[in-house]
């Protein structure tokens, strides 16, 4: 299976959201893994329930629908898919989802996997968006999403940091002083934008440049030369900051995991019921 990915048409929208996608998910398990990304679910007909460890999505026909993100989670959460669920995924970059919301974003928490209902009003307004084709979806969308669209003081120290940790590996202090402001203050703009630490999404960044360096080359490059190009000093501390990212070492990983899009969407089935 591969996932079609699909731009806003409207380029001012483009700063702030990675693609659109749309899936149909049948009575299946499989475990997604953090991303710097941030993904928000667009389902109808369908109830959604986290705990700590996965969220399970069943199939209701007398339900509104809603649309769903995630908190900022660390290590890999199970998906488990009971019936027949139509979704559409608008993923935003990092600092995106900041710029479309008023109240801060509520994707700060302790537990593993929590699931936060946004965009309250969408189905109200958009009651039948799941029923058009994809040109109209990303139409309604497009002008739903700049409707609400208010960019926030800092975004573009934001896009200017990801920009950095994206080609260079550099300390957090470092990335203050490229950015022009305090480690304090660089600090604060990843929580209140971002929704999680710079230290963490520097590690996300690199366990995904990683991962996508080994599913193109892992045949032919190995894991030694792909942990000293990441910034790691040894295989050992390489492999142990994969794990805790994706729960196996990545030469396990990488036999059980598939890349579902050229967006690097990375899914693991678990079974199919």
């Amino acid at each position: 299976m591969k996932i079609a990915t699909y731009l806003p048409k409207d380029s001012r929208l483009q700063k702030y959201i990675a693609y659109y996608y749309e899936t149909t998910l049948e009575d299946i398990d499989y475990y997604a893994y953090p991303h710097y990304n941030l993904p928000c679910s667009i389902m109808q007909h369908a109830f959604v329930n986290a705990n700590d460890y996965s969220t399970i999505v069943s199939e209701a026909t007398g339900a509104k629908g809603g649309v769903y993100v995630f908190n900022r989670f660390k290590k890999p959460i199970q998906i488990i898919v009971e019936g027949k669920v139509k979704e559409f995924c608008i993923v935003f970059k990092p600092y995106g989802l900041a710029q479309f919301k008023e109240e801060p974003l509520p994707i700060v928490t302790d537990k593993q996997a929590e699931v936060f209902s946004i965009f309250t009003d969408f189905f109200t307004l958009n009651p039948t968006f799941l029923k058009a084709g994809m040109d109209t979806k990303i139409d309604i969308l497009d002008a739903y999403l700049f409707g609400k669209l208010s960019e926030k003081p800092g975004t573009e120290i934001m896009i200017k940091a990801f920009s950095i940790l994206e080609t260079e590996n550099v300390s957090i202090s470092d990335l203050a002083v490229q950015c022009c402001c305090s480690a304090k203050k660089l600090s604060r703009l990843f929580y209140k934008l971002c929704g999680e630490s710079a230290v963490t999404f520097k590690q996300i960044v690199i366990f995904r440049k990683a991962l996508e360096q080994l599913q193109a080359e892992h045949k032919s490059v190995s894991l030694s030369d792909i942990a000293f190009l990441q910034g790691y000093c040894d295989v050992s501390y390489f492999s142990n900051s994969f794990k805790r990212l994706t729960g196996e070492t990545p030469g396990n990983f990488f036999k059980n995991v598939s890349s579902y899009s050229n967006q690097h969407i990375y899914f693991k089935k678990v079974k199919k019921r």
